[in-house]
């Protein structure tokens, strides 16, 4: 088993995700990687607005940066995904909660 099992991504194949069920065994679930990372930034952003006025500034600007780059990670995934003809419900949510996360972060820089 190489890494290429283990993550479900293959050269010529689309970005997808496996998921192991417990006394299932393996399943292929065909959700985008990036849809999945899309979830995960729009929800971290939003914790980060929530506690952003109790948090130390050297980890403030931290977690930023991280969010920032998993969401421009999140973008790249969405344009390769497109190329290489994805599950298009799937493409079409991640970009759509790209947006939202886009809007969300020009919303707040414009707040400072």
């Amino acid at each position: 088993m190489d890494l290429n099992d283990l993550f479900g991504v293959y050269p010529n194949w689309p970005l997808e995700a496996y998921f192991f069920i417990r006394g299932k065994g393996m399943y292929h679930i065909k959700i985008n990687i990036s849809f999945i990372l899309a979830l995960f930034v729009n929800f971290g952003f939003s914790l980060f607005l929530l506690i952003e006025k109790e948090m130390n500034w050297l980890f403030h600007g931290l977690l930023l940066n991280f969010l920032l780059f998993l969401y421009f990670l999140s973008i790249l995934f969405t344009l390769i995904e497109y190329i290489r003809s994805a599950n298009k419900r799937y493409l079409y949510a991640g970009l759509l909660l790209n947006l939202i996360g886009l809007i969300m972060y020009v919303n707040y820089w414009f707040s400072l």
